[in-house]
């Protein structure tokens, strides 16, 4: 698995926005899968709410979980805590499939602004 960092802007990342054009939020490539495993009809990406949208204001409702936002380009992009995915389970509690990617955009410290980096405990 490669855990070197890989370049936002090469996850094809782009933002998301309401309706009336505020972001507050980003989806972007997965830095280790092409497609969702056991899933391999979808394309895996990841997508990310922010805590504290670039135009200010509080959080879309839409997200349940949301991260705290510092850069205003994909180059200078950090975000906290690490992103982990969980994919998903079947109803007897087994792993059927998806993303399990652990990682970070911006580094643990944000000390590698828009720069994604892949944990050890990605599958």
């Amino acid at each position: 698995m490669d855990l070197n960092p890989k370049k936002l802007v090469d996850l094809a990342p782009e933002w998301i926005a309401d309706k009336d054009g505020r972001i507050h939020g980003i989806r972007f490539h997965c830095p280790i899968h092409t497609t969702v495993p056991g899933n391999p009809d979808f394309e895996c990406t990841h997508s990310v709410g922010f805590t504290n949208p670039p135009a200010g204001g509080p959080p879309q409702a839409y997200w349940r979980t949301t991260w705290a936002r510092s850069g205003e380009t994909f180059e200078m992009l950090r975000l906290t805590p690490s992103i982990r995915c969980l994919g998903f389970q079947n109803a007897a509690g087994g792993e059927d499939g998806g993303c399990r990617w652990h990682g970070y955009v911006g580094g643990s410290g944000g000390e590698v602004p828009g720069m994604v980096t892949t944990l050890a405990d990605s599958r």
